[in-house]
């Protein structure tokens, strides 16, 4: 499954990287960590085959892939299954070197989509993935900047702001990947938080207790419980739009 907490060590075979694809097409919208549950489910449910696009290949030949994304409950099957479709037939074998821009191509992709892909894929990545969380990482930067709440849809708005990003990482010491990571984390420790998850780390420490759980939870987030069904609640929304 890929580890939405740990995007630096994902798999760069030609496999992995499919893989990777795949998911970053399901993201937006919905909590990371869960859509990478449910794209686990997906790709174990899919039929025999060396990578996920030949599995994929297989699928679509034999009519089942639809029913196959609505049993994943991934959500925007019409979306889904044309991206997945087109991706196999156009990206085919090419993942390690295709270009943006023809990541962009793919339906349900978009500027942020395949700036995710490429940011984590390749080790020289000169990218920024614009998400809510970096928006106010900017404007809280550069206040001056007419930076826009959401992820810009236009190509040369979107360019505008992935240079500021890129040069805000320049000036932090970051490469363009580490700048991404230290705001998708900053943004997990600023969920716990908020009152109402500190209340509801509370009342989960005070149920370890009577179960007779020896590791505690630290309220400040610290250290959060090994129990991951309990807490899935407070981690949600890594990656809204």
């Amino acid at each position: 499954m890929i580890d939405v907490h740990n995007l630096d060590r994902i798999d760069r075979s030609p496999a992995g990287l499919e893989a990777w694809w795949l998911f970053c097409l399901t993201t937006g919208g919905a909590s990371a960590e869960r859509q990478a549950a449910r794209f686990a489910t997906l790709l174990s449910s899919l039929p025999n085959g060396a990578t996920p696009f030949q599995r994929l290949r297989q699928a679509i030949r034999n009519g089942t892939l639809r029913q196959l994304l609505e049993a994943s409950r991934l959500g925007k099957y019409d979306r889904l299954h044309r991206s997945y479709c087109e991706s196999v037939e156009v990206l085919s074998a090419r993942l390690a070197e295709v270009a943006v821009e023809d990541l962009e191509s793919i339906s349900g992709s978009g500027m942020k989509t395949a700036r995710l892909f490429a940011l984590y894929a390749r080790e020289e990545a000169q990218h920024a993935v614009l998400d809510g969380h970096v928006l106010r990482r900017l404007a809280a930067a550069y206040p001056s900047a007419s930076v826009p709440h959401t992820t810009p849809q236009r190509r040369a708005e979107y360019l505008r702001l992935e240079a500021l990003a890129l040069d805000l990482a320049q000036r932090q010491g970051l490469s363009p990947r580490e700048f991404d990571m230290q705001v998708w984390r900053g943004a997990a420790l600023g969920h716990l938080h908020e009152p109402r998850v500190v209340q509801l780390l509370a009342d989960l420490s005070a149920w370890c207790v009577e179960a007779g759980e020896t590791r505690r939870t630290d309220l400040l987030g610290e250290r959060v419980l090994e129990r991951r069904t309990l807490i899935d609640q407070l981690l949600s929304g890594y990656r809204p739009e």
